[in-house]
């Protein structure tokens, strides 16, 4: 593991270890082996949980600092293509032939542009309708008592760690 904030014990050093090469397939059985107190393997465990949760986060920063380079350099790359559309069409020069590519301007196939679409007859028009559940709606109801059918009123438990 190449991030660490807590000194682990050895069996969760290992357990560490065998999550990054196998996964957690067959690892609760390993976790049932560990010499120490339930306490202590709680708490080892959480220790790990805080060390894979901060090394996923620092992943996602990474993530995100190469994305924003990423949509830079396509930026810049659109910049250079449109530079030189631009300068051809200036130029009246259609076409630019070299070793390596040849550089054309050329018509694109026509397009439908809606410049008022108020006054569109409703022949071309689409409709398109959308239904989903109210949950917020349900969830009232459900919480008054009222019986919907298709719906349940579900409250599942989570481990707090403060």
């Amino acid at each position: 593991m190449s991030l660490k904030l807590y000194e682990l014990s050895e069996s969760l050093n290992q357990v560490a270890y065998m999550m990054e090469e196998e996964g957690v397939e067959g690892l609760e059985g390993v976790l049932e082996t560990i010499d120490l107190s339930f306490q202590q393997k709680a708490e080892g465990i959480i220790k790990l949980h805080h060390s894979k949760l901060t090394e996923a986060e620092t992943i996602e920063n990474e993530i995100k600092r190469l994305k924003v380079r990423s949509d830079k350099l396509k930026k810049d790359a659109a910049w250079l293509h449109e530079y030189v559309e631009r300068e051809m069409l200036r130029s009246n020069t259609p076409e630019i032939k070299s070793s390596l590519f040849k550089i054309k301007i050329g018509a694109n196939p026509p397009r439908v542009e809606i410049t008022n679409q108020a006054l569109l007859p409703t022949q071309y028009m689409r409709t398109s309708v959308s239904v989903a559940p109210n949950k917020m709606l349900i969830k009232d109801e459900l919480q008054k008592g009222t019986l919907i059918p298709g719906a349940e009123l579900r409250q599942d438990m989570k481990l707090k760690v403060k």
